[in-house]
């Protein structure tokens, strides 16, 4: 569910900045923690495209000997959870007030927006030569965030 617009504005003001940090903080700590083949870089835009990027969680999580044993090995599930989650096919009166806002436009300020991207910048070049995959993520929101301030420029003009 979203919050009503005069809130979540008043919170983006508030945290956006320091929540760009601990974004970064994050990917550099998992991208710290793992090398390559040990470590898998997933994205939450694939993952409510199709379910294949669950398969992928699926297949690499079983890889490995301590998580798998936790798993439930029936691979078959994965798709009918996926199209559950994404496809808000959950009770009625639920899936109406998630979609309660979803008519209202919530952007971020240019400023917000230009400090995303040279954030992602930094990190886009420090992960070009360390993973290829990060790099080339980081790449398309840095793609985003310069289309979104492009769009947004273009509605106050």
């Amino acid at each position: 569910t979203r919050a009503p617009l005069e809130e979540w504005v008043l919170w983006r003001d508030e945290n956006v900045l320091h929540e760009v940090d601990l974004w970064i903080e994050h990917m550099d700590w998992w991208m710290e923690q793992y090398e390559q083949p040990h470590l898998l870089v997933i994205s939450y835009e694939k993952i409510v495209l199709n379910s294949w990027e669950l398969h992928r969680l699926f297949y690499f999580l079983s890889n490995d000997e301590k998580v798998a044993q936790h798993m439930e090995p029936q691979e078959v599930y994965i798709d009918c959870i996926w199209d559950l989650i994404v496809n808000n096919k959950i009770m009625e009166g639920e899936k109406q007030r998630r979609q309660s806002h979803r008519d209202v436009e919530y952007t971020y300020t240019p400023e917000q927006l230009e400090y995303v991207i040279q954030k992602l910048i930094v990190k886009r070049d420090e992960y070009e030569t360390i993973s290829p995959m990060v790099h080339k993520l980081l790449i398309k929101y840095i793609d985003d965030a310069v289309q979104a301030k492009v769009k947004l420029a273009q509605k106050y003009t």
